[in-house]
C-alpha cells in the first residue's frame, strides 16, 4: 500500500464510487431517483439537503424527471411554501434498481470484516464524515 496519504484516500474513493455505467441516468440523478422512490414523496428542500445538490442544479434534474414521468412535482397542501415530488411506478422500479446495485459491494465489504473490523469502518467513516467541510 502506497505511503501517500492522499493517493490512500483516492484509491478508496474509488473502491467506494459507483462502477455502473449503464444506468439511464448519471449517479447524482439516480440518486435523486433513488431517494424519491425510498420515500415516495419528499420535499424539494429535504432532497437538497440530504443529497448536498444545488437548487439550481436539483430543478433541471427534477425538470428532466418530470418530462420523463419518473417523478411528479406538486404544491404541499400543507405548507403551501412547500414544493413535493411524488414517485412514480417508473421511479421505483428504478431507485430499488439502483439501491440494490449500490449495495452490492457495500455487503461484500462488510461481510469480509467480522464484528469488529466492521465497527471500527464505521468509525473510521464517521470520523470522515464529522471532518467534511460538506
Amino acid at each position: 500500500m502506497t505511503p501517500d496519504p492522499i493517493e490512500r484516500v483516492r484509491l478508496f474513493m474509488q473502491t467506494c464510487g459507483e462502477t455502473r455505467t449503464s444506468w439511464p441516468y448519471p449517479v447524482t440523478v439516480m440518486r435523486v431517483i433513488a431517494e424519491v422512490a425510498k420515500r415516495g414523496t419528499v420535499q424539494v428542500r429535504f432532497l437538497r439537503a440530504r443529497l448536498g445538490v444545488d437548487k439550481g442544479y436539483l430543478s433541471r434534474i427534477l425538470n428532466r424527471l418530470e418530462t420523463d414521468g419518473i417523478v411528479v412535482r406538486q404544491q404541499s397542501t400543507v405548507d403551501k411554501r412547500a414544493l413535493l415530488v411524488r414517485s412514480t411506478p417508473r421511479c421505483d422500479q428504478l431507485g430499488s434498481a439502483y439501491r440494490a446495485c449500490s449495495e452490492r459491494p457495500i455487503r461484500v465489504l462488510l461481510a469480509a470484516l467480522d464484528t469488529v473490523g466492521q465497527r471500527r469502518l464505521l468509525e473510521a467513516i464517521d470520523m470522515v464524515c464529522r471532518a467534511s467541510p460538506t
